[in-house]
């Protein structure tokens, strides 16, 4: 019989959300790896904000739902009171032991409830210990989801006096009043649905898709004057010349970056999360940079450039003089120094001009660099 192995490794073993290992891996490798198990939840869904906590709800619904269809199968084949008596012990000792253990990793992450539920939150600070908060209490109620299941399944071998009803279940196994302390569940219903028998296991792999997010974790720069093409291949340049992003960036894709499309980029930052912070805080100042109504500069630090949002930003001068030169040339506003020939296809005379012009200067290797 199936005891639950995977909450157990979730728990305590391998696949353990603080585990090093699974907090370096990227979210594509989560996405790739996530079923989609169709499951209809009491919680929200936002709380599921990032790849890596999808893929583990995933994970545990699907524990859930092969420990009840053992359980439930075995008991209504036999049709044994004494077997469904068991099949129920089995299920309160194991629901009991991890319920406790998930509550005890909750509380040692540091993290409160209102720091994830509040409107002015920010999910992307300790973000590994809030999304370790969501899963264990996802374990929670999806544990309570399997007792009452299996109570359902059993009823007929239970009497009244040992059935619990939601509130006793929380007080008498978990050791607390409420059941999650993310979401409002007042019934069993909620958890189980009007069913007495569990919904058949269905594995779906989910396609992959390159890319299956909503969101567009680019920016809108909405100018769209003939000189565009140049204000960005200008920055682009600026930005490899100070190495904060690869040599070989392309620039197709740093145009994507700012074409507001759904779509990632492929673009490396290589210098620090603090100058990207302060790189991005800045464009999202300017009256030529739109964003979607669902994004912020956090969710495009994360989800475009793998880094996490740095609110203090870099206090290096050179470095917030850079930004500030990158954020006048994208600026439509402010004119170029000189006009290009745009009945030449070759622009790349005007657009070393242009660097120059921000103060940049030639090297003998062919880079760029500040004066």
């Amino acid at each position: 019989m199936n005891r639950l192995n995977t909450i157990h490794n979730i728990i305590y073993g391998y696949l353990r959300p603080w585990h090093r290992d699974n907090l370096m891996k990227p979210d594509e490798y989560w996405k790739e790896k996530t079923v989609d198990t169709k499951k209809e939840t009491p919680f929200n869904n936002s709380l599921f904000f990032s790849p890596r906590l999808r893929y583990y709800q995933s994970l545990i619904d699907l524990d859930i739902d092969q420990f009840i269809s053992e359980a439930s199968k075995t008991v209504e084949t036999t049709k044994s009171e004494n077997i469904a008596l068991l099949k129920m012990k089995d299920t309160r000792e194991a629901v009991e032991a991890f319920a406790k253990a998930a509550i005890t990793e909750q509380r040692m992450t540091g993290i409160m409830p209102d720091d994830i539920l509040n409107d002015n939150a920010d999910l992307f600070e300790q973000q590994d210990k809030k999304e370790t908060f969501i899963i264990m209490d996802y374990i929670i109620v999806a544990l309570a989801r399997c007792y009452f299941s299996m109570q359902n399944v059993c009823s007929k071998s239970l009497s009244d006096d040992r059935a619990l009803d939601l509130a006793t279940f929380c007080t008498s196994i978990l050791g607390r009043q409420r059941l999650s302390l993310l979401s409002k569940i007042t019934s069993d219903k909620e958890l189980i649905g009007d069913s007495n028998t569990p919904a058949e296991i269905k594995k779906t792999p989910k396609t992959k898709k390159t890319n299956d997010d909503t969101n567009a974790y680019t920016v809108n720069y909405s100018y769209s004057g003939s000189d565009r093409p140049l204000r960005l291949n200008t920055v682009l340049n600026i930005l490899i010349t100070e190495k904060w992003i690869e040599e070989d960036t392309s620039p197709d894709k740093f145009f994507d970056f700012f074409s507001n499309k759904v779509w990632h980029c492929n673009i490396k930052w290589t210098a620090s999360a603090s100058v990207l912070s302060s790189f991005l805080e800045e464009l999202s100042k300017q009256p030529f940079i739109k964003l979607r109504k669902e994004c912020t500069m956090a969710l495009i630090a994360k989800n475009q450039f793998g880094k996490s949002f740095d609110y203090r930003g870099t206090t290096d001068k050179h470095k917030i003089e850079i930004i500030n030169t990158c954020i006048s040339i994208l600026n439509p506003k402010l004119r170029l120094s000189s006009s290009p020939d745009f009945d030449n296809d070759d622009d790349a005379p005007f657009l070393k001009a242009q660097i120059r012009e921000a103060g940049f200067e030639t090297r003998k290797n062919g880079h760029w660099g500040k004066k």
